[in-house]
Order: structure tokens, then C-alpha cells, then sequence
């Protein structure tokens, strides 16, 4: 007997009916034992097919059709299964809801939430969203889709000492956020936060929300702040009194930079310096702004706020020793931030000028006029077009590279530096350069290891809403 024919079950070789296969035993029909050896095949072939038939029955009386209602999926047999009970006059197999309501239905996903898995939505069917909305009385029915019912509406807020931004948004299901609305104030032109969100509130309407989370440029504790740039005192209560909401959180404008950090993608990051990230280490989040902001980012996800911004400057050399003294006269405390921020760069032009360095006539109608000059300042220091501004924009660097260097030892933030804030993004070539990279590892024997911190640039429009929306999520938990 040949090798195929060797491989079958013995009764098979034997010819004898009612051998096990693959789909258990087959009875042979009665007299098959006497019958001819043809019409025992014949038979036994025919024994197959009404068993197959049987089971299959069987099966579509068990289980009912994926597409069916019961199952809430697409596809599988003809079998209509169980189905919904529908109002009088319902058309057999149409849907007992509503146009609108079927619209909020959702379909229950079998996935684990926890590993991030979505379901996947059904496609619509040829001819758009009205086509859809007939009732199916033939094959697979459209299901709806499971992001159909509006989720919760979060109030988020990043306010500092030039602009108070106010955003509604909603969180989506993979662990993004939708935006729905968004405005920003100047800030010196509203008496307080409050007549900020009622404003906000009449403009975009009175909707109820779930949470609200609101970032402050200053140091927050119990549920209070007062904004280091401006004459408001913030409380929480009042907040949760105006919205309607008692989920209302605090927090300081950098913190909420950190906890953007996982929201983030690639192209919201450009880097500065390459670098071996260590993912159990503290990442340290700092930026130029009206003022000068940090954070430090922990691994467990905790972020710290900081007020380093407003730390001694520490000089170095005979040009910011003298750069500390015309500070010093001119506010009092020569902080940190009053070089590393968008004032602190026109007061490094007036100390360039100052020097003796040829003034630029743009800048200076800007600040006759009493205009925020410090974006031309950059932008004319960048393209190296006026000896001020470049001077300006050359300090401003070293200074930046230097105290990041530093206080990426201080916190042993060797998981990577981030920089925020308005001043830094525009000024990336510069960042890239040799200049902030040397005065950011030069600190003796740790310079090889500074040399290997990663550092990018927050290019991400709006970091303090994103993170503030991610807080605002995590309250409705």
C-alpha cells in the first residue's frame, strides 16, 4: 500500500463504513455492512454531507450571526439570530432606536481598554451618513460607532503674564484630547481670572463641564496662587463656584508642561543635542517666557514645580559681572530671569547698548512706543543684522546653556532636558550651535556625562493646554 494510502485511520483501510474522522464518528446507514463495496462508498459519502449539514444547523441555532444584534458585529452567516424588540410597525430587521438615538448607541468593545486597544468602527455604506440611517434588511448591519456618544467636556487654562489662554476640550478614547473651542486674552487687560472665564463662558456658551484644570505662572498651595506677573490672587473654590464643577486643580504653569511630556510626538520636539536618554532618571523641563519657568519630571510620572527662575544670577567674567550691576540698578535682585526671559532679552539689548554696541532703530521706535521689543530683538539677532541684537542674543544663549548645565546636575535630570516657554523655539539655530552646547556641558569632570544628555525644544503651539488637559482627565478617574 502506498504512503498516502498508510496514513489513513485502519477502518478506512479496511473499507469498512462508519470510520472516525476529523469530525468524529459517521453511523453507517442500515445494510451498508451487506451492501456492494461502490454503494458503500457512496453511502458513507453521503452520511458525510447530511452530518456536515446537521452540524452546521446546529451551529446557527447556538450561536447567532455576528452581524446580528445580539453579537453587535459585522459579517458571518445569513442567520438573522435574536433580535431587539421593536415599536409597532417596525419593519422586520430594522433597529428599535431612533435615528438620533442609534447615532449615541454604542457597540461595547471586547478589547482590554488597559493595553489601549480601540474597536474598530464600522465603514459606512456607499451613499454617506443618510444612506446609513435606512434600515439593513439584507445582510451585515451598520453598526454604530463607539465614539458616537459626546464625552465629557474638560475647561483647561495656561495663564501668564501676557496671555491667558482657556480651551474646552474632550478626551478621546486612544488618549488624545479633541479640541472644541479655544481663546486667549491679554492678561494685563483683565482685572482677574474670573472675568476671564466669564467672558470665555459668554463667547463660547454656558455648557456644563466635568473638570477643569488651570495652570498659573507662580507657586501654588491649597488651592491658592498669585500670579508673579500680575495682581491676581487665584483660588480653586472661586473657580469651582463659577463652573458649576467641584473637579477643579491648581497647578503651576511648568507643571503642566511636564505632564505634556507623554502626550508629545516627534514632530512636536526638535532636538538640540543627541544624547542616551535614561528612562528611570528625572527630565527637567525649563523655558523662557515672560518669565523663566521649571519643573522637574519624574520617572514615576510625579512632576515637581520650581521657582529657580528666581535664584541669584550667577556671572561669569568681567562682561556679566558688569551685566549683574546694571541688573541690580535696575530692579533691585538680579534673578536668573531677568536675563532668561522675553524681558530679560530687551534688558540684555539696553545693556549691549549700554556697552557701546550700535543700537538698532527698529527696536528702539519699538521701545519708545512702549511695544514688547524682544521679538525683534531675536529676530535681529538671529540674522546678525545689528551688533545690539547680536550681542543680546549672544548672552542670552550662554547664559540659557549654562544654567540648564546646572541645574541638570542639581536634579540629576539625566533623562533629558526639555525647553519651553516663547523665547526658546525661534531661537533654535542658535540652540544648535556650539555656543549653548559648550556652556551647557562645561562643568570640569561631568562634561562627558552632560555631553550625553539629550536636549530638544518644545515646538508644540500650546504644551500648558495639553497638559492641563491631561490632569482634567485623570480627575474625572
Amino acid at each position: 500500500m502506498g504512503a498516502a494510502a498508510a496514513g489513513w485511520p485502519a477502518e478506512a483501510r479496511a473499507g469498512r463504513p462508519g470510520w472516525r474522522g476529523r469530525r468524529g464518528a459517521i453511523p453507517a446507514p442500515p445494510g451498508a455492512a451487506n451492501a456492494p463495496a461502490g454503494l458503500a462508498r457512496r453511502s458513507r459519502r453521503g452520511a458525510h454531507a447530511r452530518a456536515r449539514a446537521a452540524a452546521a444547523a446546529a451551529r446557527r441555532r447556538a450561536v447567532p450571526a455576528l452581524g446580528s444584534a445580539a453579537s453587535g458585529g459585522h459579517g458571518g452567516t445569513r442567520s438573522r439570530g435574536p433580535r431587539l424588540p421593536g415599536p409597532t410597525g417596525t419593519k422586520a430587521g430594522s433597529s428599535a432606536l431612533p435615528n438620533d438615538a442609534r447615532a449615541n448607541h454604542a457597540v461595547a468593545s471586547p478589547l482590554p481598554a488597559e493595553r489601549g486597544l480601540q474597536p474598530r468602527h464600522a465603514v459606512l455604506p456607499k451613499g454617506g451618513a443618510e444612506r446609513s440611517r435606512r434600515p439593513a434588511t439584507r445582510g451585515p448591519r451598520t453598526v454604530a460607532r463607539t465614539d458616537a456618544i459626546p464625552a465629557p467636556r474638560l475647561l483647561v487654562g495656561d495663564v501668564g503674564g501676557t496671555w491667558t489662554r482657556l480651551a474646552l476640550v474632550r478626551p478621546r478614547g486612544d488618549g488624545g484630547f479633541d479640541l472644541v473651542v479655544q481663546r486667549r486674552y491679554p492678561s494685563r487687560s483683565l482685572p482677574d481670572l474670573e472675568t476671564a472665564l466669564r467672558r470665555f463662558r459668554t463667547e463660547t456658551g454656558e455648557e456644563p463641564v466635568a473638570a477643569a484644570v488651570v495652570g498659573v505662572a507662580g507657586p501654588v498651595a491649597e488651592g491658592r496662587a498669585r500670579i508673579s506677573k500680575l495682581p491676581w490672587t487665584v483660588e480653586a473654590a472661586r473657580l469651582a463656584a463659577l463652573l458649576g464643577t467641584a473637579r477643579v486643580e491648581l497647578v503651576n504653569d511648568f507643571q503642566l508642561v511636564g505632564h505634556a511630556l507623554p502626550h508629545l510626538r516627534g514632530e512636536d520636539l526638535a532636538p538640540v543635542q543627541d544624547g542616551e536618554a535614561n528612562p528611570t532618571a528625572v527630565r527637567l523641563v525649563l523655558g523662557p517666557g515672560t518669565g523663566l519657568g521649571h519643573a522637574l519630571v519624574l520617572a514615576d510620572g510625579r512632576v515637581l514645580p520650581s521657582e529657580a527662575g528666581h535664584a541669584d544670577f550667577a556671572p561669569r567674567g568681567p562682561e556679566e559681572c558688569a551685566l549683574q550691576a546694571f541688573l541690580a540698578e535696575r530692579h533691585g535682585h538680579a534673578s536668573v530671569e531677568r536675563v532668561l526671559s522675553g524681558p530679560g532679552l530687551v534688558d540684555l539689548y539696553r545693556f549691549a547698548r549700554h556697552e557701546g554696541y550700535p543700537v538698532c532703530r527698529e527696536v528702539e521706535a519699538a521701545l519708545a512706543a512702549g511695544d514688547d521689543a524682544a521679538p525683534l530683538i531675536s529676530a535681529h539677532g538671529r540674522a546678525r543684522r545689528d551688533p545690539a541684537c547680536t550681542r543680546a542674543v549672544t548672552i542670552f544663549v550662554e547664559v540659557l546653556g549654562r544654567h540648564a548645565g546646572n541645574m541638570t546636575l542639581a536634579a540629576w535630570a539625566v533623562g533629558g532636558v526639555f525647553l519651553a516657554g516663547g523665547v526658546a523655539p525661534p531661537l533654535l539655530p542658535q540652540l544648535r550651535s556650539e555656543t549653548f552646547r559648550r556652556a551647557f556641558a562645561a562643568k570640569g569632570r561631568f562634561e562627558p556625562v552632560l555631553q550625553r544628555v539629550p536636549i530638544v525644544v518644545i515646538v508644540h503651539p500650546e504644551p500648558g493646554l495639553l497638559g492641563a488637559a491631561a490632569l482634567a482627565a485623570r480627575l474625572l478617574a
